[in-house]
C-alpha cells in the first residue's frame, strides 16, 4: 500500500528521543540522535481531533441553520394518498 508507512508514523517525543539516543546500548544510539530543546511537544492525533471539532463546531455556531421538515403522507409509500390523521400527528409533534 503506497503511502503507508508516512501514515502511519507515531511522534516520539523529544524527551523519548533524547532517552533513547543517552542509552548504553549502541544499536539504539545509532538509531536516535539527540533533539535539540524544543519549547513544547507536537500536537497528538487526539488533541488535533479536538481542535478540529471545536472549529468545526465554532463554525456551526455562526450560522442560522433552517430545517425543512418532511412530511410522510402514508405508512405503504403509495403514490397519491394521504392519511389525514397522520399528517396531524407529524404537524403536532415535529414542530
Amino acid at each position: 500500500v503506497d503511502g503507508f508507512i508516512e501514515k502511519s508514523k507515531d511522534t516520539l517525543f523529544a524527551d523519548i528521543v533524547n532517552c533513547m539516543a543517552d542509552s548504553a546500548n549502541p544499536v539504539l544510539q545509532q538509531l536516535f540522535t539527540k533533539v535539540v530543546d524544543q519549547k513544547k511537544r507536537p500536537l497528538t492525533a487526539g488533541t488535533q481531533f479536538k481542535i478540529a471539532l471545536a472549529k468545526l463546531v465554532d463554525s456551526l455556531m455562526m450560522c442560522e441553520p433552517n430545517y425543512i421538515r418532511c412530511i410522510k403522507p402514508n405508512e405503504q409509500k403509495r403514490q397519491l394518498y394521504a392519511e389525514e390523521e397522520r399528517f396531524r400527528h407529524q404537524i403536532r409533534y415535529l414542530g
